[in-house]
């Protein structure tokens, strides 16, 4: 049976993780390199606890607008409340839906969002890609379930880790894979 809801770590503290998880200097520095300037309209697509969205909004100003986008309504309100700026707007939706009420974006982030659609990861990309402006920038980031496997761990371990990840796929449409 597959899984079909906005997050597969749903509960009061998911928030809270993802907005510990993520790394200012990092996000700013993967953003850079993928070309955001000052100026541009940003789309941060799976937007979770907003912080992400924050750190984007500020390398776009001054007159850059971000726009936060995210499936769970408690992750938007999360956003809202602890990660609001000028420049910045959070939105509910649903990316494997039509977009059009968010117009178009010069540059668009997507980052540890695909690995939770192993079916129709290709068809998200294909709808939020027609949002773009003509010359903008889709800056897909994700990981895959290597990153879990290091040098040193026991079988026991190992052989968790691969059943774990056989769950998330078979049951809730994760895609171990993805970043490879």
């Amino acid at each position: 049976m597959k899984h079909d809801h906005g997050y597969l770590m749903e509960g009061d503290e998911e928030a809270l993780r993802l907005d510990i998880k993520t790394v200012a200097a990092l996000v700013e520095a993967q953003a850079l390199w993928a070309g955001i300037k000052p100026g541009m309209r940003v789309a941060d697509l799976g937007c979770g606890a907003g912080k992400t969205t924050f750190h984007l909004n500020r390398l776009v100003q001054p007159d850059g607008q971000t726009v936060g986008v995210d499936i769970a309504s408690q992750r938007v309100d999360y956003a809202k409340k602890h990660y609001s700026d000028e420049g910045i707007d959070y939105v509910v939706s649903d990316i494997r839906e039509p977009l059009d009420h968010l117009g178009r974006f010069d540059f668009i982030w997507v980052r540890f969002v695909l690995e939770y659609y192993l079916e129709g990861s290709f068809d998200i990309v294909k709808n939020i890609s027609q949002y773009l402006k003509p010359g903008g920038t889709l800056c897909l980031i994700d990981l895959d379930c290597n990153c879990l496997r290091n040098y040193g761990l026991s079988q026991r371990l190992e052989n968790t880790l691969v059943q774990l990840m056989n769950i998330m796929k078979n049951n809730f449409n994760f895609d171990p894979y993805v970043g490879i």
